[in-house]
């Protein structure tokens, strides 16, 4: 279990740095481009244990996503802002008051998507083939339903002052500067 945690912990360090040497030595839509694919290959890799070593078939999955991604940008934007005067990464909450603010969000983020995983898991965890689908199926769409009304996270248009990457001490936010 520890070397797992710290396995993942180095992974996340590891690609936390290459994504920080991509934002200063490359183009800012190149570096949003790779942060997208980085992205869908989590998510392939997370359908691929559901449906391929398992052989359970779930829809749900994008819902699941969705509630991890939103309560980790909903602390980063609600208790973190970019100081306009020194494109600096500021945080207002005790647990935010460095510049790497970022990864408990990213912590309780994927905390959260588990939380709703085993929320729905424990009901539907006898259910196989079709069932399993048509029960993770609608638990998307309530996700996305809720998220949608949900007026704290922004509704339909969804939440705005997203940073695109948080600056490291002594670091700006913007690519290729440096303060």
């Amino acid at each position: 279990m520890l070397r797992t945690f710290l396995t993942l912990t180095a992974c996340l360090l590891c690609c936390y740095g290459f994504n920080w040497f991509l934002a200063e030595s490359i183009e800012e839509v190149v570096v949003h481009i790779v942060n997208l694919c980085g992205i869908s290959i989590i998510m392939a890799v997370g359908l691929n244990v559901t449906n391929g070593l398992t052989g359970q078939f779930s829809l749900g999955h994008a819902g699941f996503m969705a509630v991890g991604a939103y309560a980790g940008a909903y602390l980063t934007t609600t208790l973190s802002y970019i100081d306009e005067n020194t494109l600096q990464y500021v945080t207002a909450a005790p647990v935010f008051q460095s510049s790497w603010g970022f990864i408990p969000a990213i912590m309780i983020g994927g905390s959260a998507a588990a939380l709703v995983g085993v929320v729905v898991g424990t009901p539907t965890l006898r259910l196989k083939g079709d069932y399993l689908a048509i029960a993770t199926l609608g638990c998307g769409e309530i996700i996305q339903i809720v998220i949608t009304d949900l007026r704290k996270v922004g509704g339909a248009a969804g939440l705005s002052g997203i940073p695109s990457m948080p600056a490291l001490p002594g670091i700006s936010a913007t690519p290729g500067a440096s303060a």
